[in-house]
């Protein structure tokens, strides 16, 4: 122990520690200069670049009219034109030419008419960038792939639609969704045709984003979803029901029924009766009555008073929504009041339950009608 001791005054008073411990702080000093320094010049290259690409882009903005204006003369020299318009840079730096390339995609997604995007994507094609796209399509890595993917789409590189085609069921996720959003602007005639032959799920965010596609196509171009009904996996069904329901194809009707009948995958039964009470046609209500009473759990009966609820009933088929006020589950009982409360003439039955002596009932109720103008006396 004395030797330790010894040896630890030996080193704190010897010279080697004092010179150790200015060189350790000296080594962390010029550390945190370096560091500061390299921060401070990274800043200043993204704000210089930032600039520069705000600048060019209201430069090349500005150009395109005159572009747009010249580019129809058949005596043009293409090259010149894109050396008057854009600058000699073009034709020297791999960055002006990124630049230009994602100014030219980004025009295109920002405007609306028709003309223009026709013109960007000649421009997009002489300046060679198609060929480009091709290239990156076949790229072994995913990331240049899957932007050229999502380029092929956006420009509308139908010559393409092939080769994207066969990527829309890629191990990859990310490929194979760029490839499924850029397979519906690419197709020819049907733009859901790639899904016919999908294997791997389509998750509910990919639903989301293919509908969105579809908002830009007329409704008349948007196919019978009928035949997706009967497609074996089972998120491509939930999908076409889905599209059912927003782009109203209130003639595919019967086919739901009978997806709602042959199906016993919870997920599917649950969009089929969400997507026929959205049609809000009273004539399918006895077909709801009937699968109420057919359902053999809470879940789904909730889902029938959900769609009855939604679609409204007449005054003749109230009596049979009437049993549900006195179940004792709370969620029954609630969705057979907003049920009976869509006809007038139900309203006045459901003061009995109010006044019963079962509290779950009684609360469902009231809750039910909380903002029912017929019953503010309550």
């Amino acid at each position: 122990m004395n030797n330790i001791n010894e040896r630890l005054t030996y080193f704190s008073t010897s010279e080697f520690a004092y010179h150790l411990v200015i060189f350790l702080v000296l080594l962390f000093a010029c550390i945190c200069v370096f560091t500061a320094f390299f921060i401070l010049n990274l800043h200043r290259s993204f704000h210089k670049n930032r600039i520069y690409f705000q600048k060019s882009s209201e430069r090349v903005r500005n150009s395109l009219q005159y572009f747009y204006e010249e580019i129809d003369n058949p005596k043009t020299n293409v090259k010149k034109l894109v050396q008057k318009t854009f600058g000699y840079k073009f034709f020297r730096s791999k960055q002006a030419q990124k630049m230009l390339k994602r100014l030219i995609v980004d025009c295109h997604k920002s405007t609306e008419s028709e003309t223009e995007k026709i013109k960007l994507e000649k421009l997009f094609r002489l300046l060679g960038f198609e060929n480009l796209i091709i290239k990156n399509i076949r790229h072994k890595h995913w990331y240049p792939k899957s932007i050229a993917i999502h380029i092929a789409g956006e420009m509308r590189m139908k010559n393409l639609y092939t080769q994207i085609e066969g990527m829309v069921d890629l191990k990859h996720r990310i490929l194979r969704n760029e490839a499924r959003f850029s397979a519906i602007r690419l197709a020819p005639e049907n733009p859901l045709e790639f899904l016919k032959n999908v294997q791997f799920k389509v998750s509910n965010w990919e639903q989301l984003s293919i509908i969105d596609c579809l908002q830009k196509y007329r409704k008349e171009d948007i196919p019978p979803m009928g035949e997706y009904l009967y497609h074996y996996h089972e998120s491509i069904v939930i999908l076409a029901l889905k599209i059912i329901l927003v782009f109203k194809q209130n003639d595919q009707a019967e086919e739901v029924m009978k997806c709602f009948d042959r199906n016993k995958s919870l997920a599917i039964r649950k969009q089929s009766i969400i997507t026929m009470g959205n049609f809000k046609n009273k004539n399918y209500i006895p077909y709801l009555i009937e699968k109420l009473y057919d359902a053999d759990n809470i879940e789904k009966q909730l889902l029938c008073l959900n769609a009855i609820w939604t679609t409204g009933i007449y005054k003749e088929h109230i009596d049979e929504i009437i049993p549900f006020l006195y179940e004792n589950e709370y969620e029954l009982v609630y969705y057979a009041t907003l049920c009976i409360k869509t006809c007038d003439e139900g309203i006045h039955l459901l003061n009995e339950v109010i006044y019963t002596q079962n509290e779950i009932q009684k609360s469902a109720v009231v809750y039910g009608l909380k903002y029912d103008p017929h019953l503010t006396n309550l």
